[in-house]
């Protein structure tokens, strides 16, 4: 296949981790790991390289190797050097759990710039697979495990209209498992990871509350300075503090959440929330 396929991005293991995982958190990723508008649930994907054969629209074949990110049964999502039009039509071949390869054929229905030249793409698949053959099982069950208790426990309605919650965290994989919970509850949610992000922000309309991990950004001990980052923009709602420590005040925030991602905790927090917002809105 080396003889055959060219690899699309020049990038080493870590580079190419730190990209996938960094598009994992990004504020900018409508569709985090987790269910999508389909109800289909998008698993990790990292295999070492996937073989692409892209049917281009002016005619001809490309073949090449592309960087997976995300599995779906109905598609998958990777990183690819230069732009593919909607509704290109593709073969993309993976090897499976079980060594054998599988070939299956689809269609660009998503293609966005990263970072010219990259582009992260999306292909639908002309029929449905198990991406249980292909992922990593662990994986696949810690992202069920929480999507059900996120399910289970979250609010059975929040009712919020408009707003968003910002997820204030340097630490980009517990940013994504708290987008993902924020997802599955039907709630629009940004990250940012610094405090001068977390300020711009805070300085747009439409903020219903803040999750502000108070041990990942330095310095901010006990809570008092990441609340008055906030208060100092003049945000009046609800701060929420994300910490692992287990010995927190509670100094200008409404609720305290555990890290690793307290599901019920987070839950009762975005009722809050929402609760906050509805007073808000009457006073």
């Amino acid at each position: 296949m080396s003889e055959k396929y060219k690899a699309s991005i020049q990038l080493s293991d870590r580079a190419r981790a730190a990209l996938l995982d960094g598009l994992d958190a990004s504020s900018e990723d409508k569709a985090p790991t987790g269910r999508n508008k389909r109800e289909q649930t998008r698993y990790p994907y990292r295999a070492a390289h996937v073989a692409l054969d892209v049917q281009h629209p002016g005619g001809g074949i490309q073949r090449w190797l592309v960087a997976p990110r995300n599995l779906s049964a109905g598609g998958i999502g990777f990183v690819y050097k230069g732009f593919l039009h909607h509704g290109t039509l593709c073969v993309v071949t993976m090897g499976a759990n079980s060594g054998e390869i599988t070939r299956v054929t689809g269609e660009v229905v998503a293609c966005r710039l990263l970072k010219a030249p990259i582009h992260e793409v999306g292909v639908r698949f002309h029929e449905k697979i198990d991406p249980a053959a292909f992922c990593d099982e662990r994986t696949m069950k810690q992202i069920e495990q929480r999507i059900r208790k996120a399910e289970a426990s979250g609010p059975k309605r929040i009712a919020v209209d408009s707003g968003t919650v910002l997820v204030a965290t340097p630490d980009g994989k517990e940013a994504g498992l708290i987008r993902q919970a924020l997802a599955v509850l039907g709630i629009s949610h940004r990250h940012v990871a610094t405090v001068a992000e977390l300020s711009d922000a805070l300085a747009t309309p439409g903020v219903l509350g803040v999750l502000i991990d108070v041990d990942g950004f330095g310095g901010m001990n006990h809570h008092q300075a990441p609340a008055r980052v906030v208060r100092d923009v003049g945000f009046t709602g609800p701060v929420a503090a994300l910490t692992n420590t287990g010995d927190c005040t509670r100094n200008d925030v409404v609720d305290v959440v555990g890290l690793p991602t307290d599901m019920s905790r987070l839950a009762a927090t975005l009722e809050h929330f929402a609760n906050a917002s509805e007073n808000r809105d009457a006073a």
